[in-house]
C-alpha cells in the first residue's frame, strides 16, 4: 500500500493526512501543468511568418526560416485554379496520398504551398493573395524548389509578388 494511502487510513492523524494528501495533489497538479505548457507550444503559421517578413520591408522572403517548424527538404508553389489532379501528378502522389494530405483544387484567391520531406508531403499551406502573389512563371510554378533555394525576391508593384530567384 502506498505511503500516503496508509496515512489516510490512520484516523489518529486526520489533519496530517489532509496536509499530506493536499501536498501530493499539489505536486501532481504542478507536474501536469508543466507538461501541458511544454507540450502545447503555439505553432506560428508559415503564412504569418511570410507576412511578417513582407511587412518588415524586406527585399526577400526566406522560406527556410518562415517554414522552420516542421521537416522539409523541398517545396512546390501552385497558383490559382491549379486542379487537384495536376498537383498530385506533379508531386507524384497517388489519389489516396493526395486525399490523406488534404490537397484540393486551388481557389482563385490563393496560392498553395506544398512542402515535402523525402518525397512525402509534410505540410500544405494556402496563402491568400491578399498576403502575396507568387511567381507563376515556368521557372517557379509547379516545380520542386529545394530548401536551399527557397528564397523569393519581393517585388512591390503595388501588390506584393514573391519571385523565384
Amino acid at each position: 500500500m502506498p505511503f500516503f494511502v496508509r496515512h489516510l487510513d490512520d484516523s489518529n492523524h486526520g489533519i496530517n493526512n489532509e496536509i499530506m494528501f493536499s501536498r501530493i495533489h499539489g505536486q501532481v497538479a504542478l507536474a501536469l501543468l508543466g507538461l501541458s505548457l511544454t507540450a502545447c507550444k503555439p505553432q506560428v503559421s508559415v503564412i504569418d511568418n511570410v507576412r511578417k517578413q513582407i511587412e518588415s520591408g524586406a527585399n526577400e522572403v526566406d522560406m527556410r526560416s518562415a517554414a522552420s517548424g516542421f521537416p522539409w527538404d523541398g517545396m512546390f508553389v501552385f497558383g490559382p485554379y491549379a486542379p487537384r489532379e495536376e498537383i498530385c501528378k506533379i508531386v507524384g502522389l497517388s489519389d489516396r496520398q493526395c486525399s490523406k494530405a488534404d490537397i484540393d483544387d486551388v481557389d482563385e484567391s490563393e496560392f498553395l504551398l506544398l512542402f515535402v520531406d523525402r518525397s512525402a508531403v509534410s505540410r500544405v499551406e494556402r496563402v491568400p493573395r491578399t498576403v502575396a502573389d507568387f511567381d507563376e512563371t515556368p521557372k517557379c510554378s509547379a516545380k520542386l524548389i529545394k530548401r536551399a533555394d527557397a528564397v523569393f525576391s519581393v517585388v512591390r508593384n503595388p501588390r506584393v509578388y514573391l519571385m523565384c530567384r
